[in-house]
């Protein structure tokens, strides 16, 4: 099933929101060999390529402390967008405390600053994003049965 997924797309689109230039950079450097990375420096930026994407994007990588519109407002607006929350989004911030309630409002994963290891960057956006491939093909599978 998985090599179905993967043939139906060339490159997955990763969005990444952060208001920390380095961050943006380093994660286009660790990502941009598989997928195609787009960054933003702030939630309403987020909300703009979001909104206007020719396609939609395979995983959101989301700061929560940002200027403008925080990653809790983003992952909030997403997550009540029909159009958007079926979109996986993984919070990722220096905030220890912030990990429970990025998940309880719908974060599928966690990702802590600073970032030690590339390849569990890696590792974990390839999950999440099979996962939500599969639970959509799933869905659909079940509609068409």
């Amino acid at each position: 099933m998985n090599s179905f997924i993967k043939s139906s797309r060339q490159k997955r689109r990763v969005l990444v929101v952060d208001d920390e230039l380095v961050n943006r950079e380093l994660l286009d450097a660790i990502l941009s060999l598989n997928y195609e990375v787009t960054g933003v420096p702030n939630g309403s930026e987020a909300m703009k390529a979001l909104y206007s994407a020719p396609e939609p994007y395979s995983l959101i990588l989301l700061d929560l402390l940002m200027p403008q519109m925080s990653g809790f407002q983003v992952l909030e607006a997403c997550k009540s967008d029909e159009k958007l929350k079926k979109i996986p989004i993984i919070v990722m911030t220096s905030e220890k405390s912030a990990e429970v309630r990025s998940i309880r409002m719908g974060a599928d994963d966690f990702i802590p600053k600073p970032y030690r290891m590339p390849e569990v960057i890696i590792a974990r956006c390839e999950r999440i994003i099979e996962l939500s491939e599969e639970k959509a093909l799933f869905a659909l599978l079940n509609r068409t049965a």
